[in-house]
């Protein structure tokens, strides 16, 4: 090693250094170990049990947030209300292969908001029975 090299923050010792051609992580991801998407999806597809109309009926945990949103919106709560319509468009969007609101006509989009916000009364008023 030579004598005029520092070492110090950013510097480490050259003998210390990954070696050309070697990552930092040569053993790699733990097996059996999952992803952050795998995680999340498990979460939301757990189980919980809810009353609704005096009746327990058990749904997943995404069901619920939806339910718990769109009752929000119903209530008059603006950003559930937003939140409920991005979601509904994007889901649209995803059926329909990846066509965006950006190119619908301000008509085209009134009228799917017309009939999403239909679609979230009746839900609602399902739900209320």
């Amino acid at each position: 090693m030579s004598d005029d090299y520092e070492v110090g923050y950013g510097k480490p010792p050259i003998s210390t250094r990954f070696k050309p051609g070697k990552s930092g992580n040569t053993d790699g991801r733990k097996k059996g170990s999952q992803n952050i998407s795998t995680l999340i999806r498990k979460a939301l597809e757990e189980k919980v049990v809810v009353n609704t109309g005096g009746k327990r009926r058990s749904i997943s945990k995404m069901e619920a947030a939806f339910l718990q949103q769109s009752t929000k919106a119903a209530g008059g709560d603006l950003k559930a209300t937003k939140l409920m319509m991005e979601l509904l468009h994007a889901s649209e969007s995803h059926e329909r292969g990846g066509q965006s609101q950006a190119d619908l006509t301000p008509a085209e989009r009134r009228a799917r908001s017309a009939k999403a916000l239909a679609i979230l009364k009746a839900r609602i008023e399902d739900d209320d029975e």
